[in-house]
C-alpha cells in the first residue's frame, strides 16, 4: 500500500537480478520477484451467462459510486448503449469517441467503463466490429499512457488477477464468493474498480 501511494507515473525503476528498484520522490522501494507467483491473467470464457448474473451486475449501486450521472450527456450515450444494436457502427463510433479518455485520473472514467464492455465482450462473446471501431478510435483519440497499457493488454485477452477471479466464480457459479470479489474490485482507484463493473454491467 505504501508504494502505490508513493509511486507516480514517471518514476525510474530500475531491474536487475530479478528484482526491481523503484526511485520515488518519498523513499526507494526494492521488491524481489523471487517472492512472486505466475498468475494467468487471460480473462476466462464463460458460454452462458445466466439471467440471474446480470441482475446482479445490475443490482450493483453505481449512482452513488461513478461519476457518470454527472454529465447529462453521458447519461444520454449510456442509456442509448443499452438500447441500441453493437452493430449500429454509427451510434458506436459515437459513443466510443465520446468516452475515450474521458474524466480525470490515470484512467479516466470514460475509459474504466469501456474497459469494463471490452471485457464483458471478451469474456462472454466479443463483436469484432465493437472491438474494431474501438481499435480505430485509440489510433485518433487521446487518453493517458495507463489507459492505451491496459487497453493493449486486454484486446490481447488479458485482464487483472481480480477481474480473472470474478469470471471464474461465475464461470464455476461460485456464488458465495460474489460480494468478496467485487468489494475487492471496488478498491481499485479512487473510482476505477466501479467504472470498469458499470460497463461490464451493461
Amino acid at each position: 500500500m505504501e508504494l502505490i501511494q508513493a509511486v507516480e507515473v514517471g518514476n525510474r525503476v530500475r531491474w536487475r537480478n530479478k528484482t526491481f528498484t523503484i526511485y520515488t520522490r518519498q523513499k526507494v522501494f526494492t521488491i524481489d520477484t523471487n517472492l512472486f507467483f505466475e498468475f494467468d491473467c487471460r480473462v476466462p470464457q464463460i458460454d452462458t451467462l445466466p439471467r440471474f448474473v446480470i441482475n446482479k451486475f445490475q443490482k450493483l449501486s453505481f449512482l452513488e459510486k461513478t461519476d457518470f450521472y454527472l454529465s447529462e450527456r453521458s447519461c444520454i450515450l449510456t442509456e442509448k448503449y443499452v438500447l441500441a444494436n453493437l452493430g449500429d457502427r454509427d451510434f458506436q463510433e459515437i459513443f466510443i469517441h465520446h468516452f475515450i479518455g474521458r474524466g480525470q485520473g490515470l484512467t479516466p472514467s470514460g475509459d474504466d467503463m469501456l474497459m469494463g464492455i471490452l471485457l464483458g465482450l471478451i469474456a462472454f462473446g466479443g463483436n469484432d466490429e465493437w472491438l474494431s471501431i474501438l481499435r480505430e478510435k485509440l489510433d485518433v483519440v487521446q487518453t493517458t499512457e495507463v489507459s492505451v497499457a491496459y487497453y493493449q493488454a486486454l484486446l490481447k485477452g488479458y485482464t487483472s488477477s481480480h477481474f480473472v477471479n470474478l469470471f471464474q466464480a461465475i464461470k464455476a457459479e461460485e456464488w458465495d464468493k460474489w460480494d468478496t470479489l467485487i468489494e475487492a474490485i471496488s478498491k481499485y482507484g479512487h473510482s476505477s474498480g466501479w467504472d470498469t463493473l458499470f460497463g461490464l454491467s451493461l
